[in-house]
């Protein structure tokens, strides 16, 4: 029996080589999965500037500043009232649909408004006008043939009778007793007829009722040549002719000052007549004008002037260069350079576009003014 011993085989070298490359890639893996969550991190923040890093500057621009100077010396005090006539009425003028249905024609028939034309508008929004005055006239032909023809009818018997009479004073043995008579009584009715046609047609005419100013007229008079029966034509507005005003100055008012007040750059002249006090500090003070004012609406303000006792050594600016930040007063004072310098100042009174400076200022200062 032929013995036969296995030798065993060496592992060959190329198993080792195997197992190093397999741990060599394991760590290529590793280090390229660490690098791959580095670079996801990094990226999911927003990129921090280096504060070291200086960045270029925007260009300087100059800042201007409006300038005021600060004054000192006596100021005007003058008090400026709203003056406005007390009592104001205003009455609207428009045609009856009775009068009209006389002469004027209807819109459509299922329509119970009438429309007339104008022959003329006598007068303008402002006007002054008294009672009796003719506001506007209707034109109706027909009506105003009708009515010529019998003033001349009235005028023709008026002659006539009057020719009877002087013909009974001249030849008294004539009878011309029922003549006179008859005549007499055809020109009464003819009289009586005028008058009632006269007033017909004061009905589709407009005739201020009272004294005041006119302070609307209807588009359609002017713009159309027409009225109608649906909407007032014109507007006046009537006073007392005394104007009021209230005030809570302490001026000292008294009964017949005479004051200036202007509008429209017209001056007119007023007279206190009565004081009121109403309570608080306020009195309402009454005004009649002693000058003539008839080119003045009755609707129109007025501003009265009143002089009061100037300011006396006073420092005072524009009150637009005072800043007012929780009950205290500022202004930004220039110096010869251009810089503002914040200067805390004590106000008094606003006169017109003034502020007197009571603290804080001594006048010559230049401010800025915002």
């Amino acid at each position: 029996m032929q013995n036969s011993t296995q030798k065993k085989t060496p592992e060959p070298r190329r198993s080792l080589t195997r197992s190093f490359m397999q741990r060599l890639t394991r760590s290529r893996t590793k280090a390229c999965l660490l690098l791959m969550m580095l670079l996801a991190l990094t990226g999911c923040g927003k990129r921090k500037e280096n504060p070291l890093v200086v960045k270029e500057k925007e260009q300087y621009e100059r800042v201007t500043h409006s300038e005021a100077e600060v004054r000192r010396g006596d100021f005007p005090n003058t008090i400026i009232l709203s003056l406005s006539m007390e009592d104001l009425i205003t009455k609207e003028y428009m045609f009856s649909e009775t009068a009209m249905s006389n002469y004027a024609t209807k819109l459509s028939p299922e329509m119970s408004a009438y429309v007339v034309p104008v022959a003329k508008v006598y007068v303008k929004v402002g006007d002054h006008v008294n009672a009796g005055d003719t506001l506007v006239e209707a034109a109706i032909p027909e009506a105003d043939k009708e009515l010529q023809e019998e003033e001349k009818n009235a005028d023709r018997l008026s002659l006539n009778l009057e020719h009877l009479r002087n013909l009974a004073e001249l030849d008294p043995s004539q009878d011309y007793t029922g003549e006179i008579k008859d005549t007499e009584q055809q020109l009464q009715l003819a009289r009586t007829k005028l008058s009632e046609m006269r007033e017909q047609k004061k009905g589709v005419s407009l005739v201020a009722e009272e004294e005041g100013t006119v302070t609307y007229i209807n588009e359609y008079l002017e713009d159309y040549g027409y009225f109608d029966s649906y909407n007032p034509m014109v507007r006046i507005t009537s006073g007392t002719g005394k104007y009021t005003v209230s005030t809570e100055d302490d001026y000292p008012f008294r009964v017949g000052q005479v004051f200036h007040a202007t509008a429209n750059e017209n001056t007119y002249d007023f007279e206190l007549t009565e004081i009121m006090d109403e309570g608080n500090g306020s009195r309402r003070l009454q005004f009649t004008p002693v000058s003539d004012v008839s080119g003045l609406a009755d609707s129109q303000r007025l501003d009265l002037m009143v002089e009061k006792e100037p300011y006396r050594d006073v420092v005072y600016v524009n009150r637009k260069a005072v800043t007012k930040t929780n009950g205290r007063s500022w202004v930004y004072v220039m110096d010869e350079n251009g810089y503002l310098e914040a200067r805390e100042v004590e106000c008094g009174d606003i006169i017109d576009d003034a502020q007197i400076i009571l603290s804080g200022l001594s006048g010559g200062e230049t401010v800025s003014v915002e």
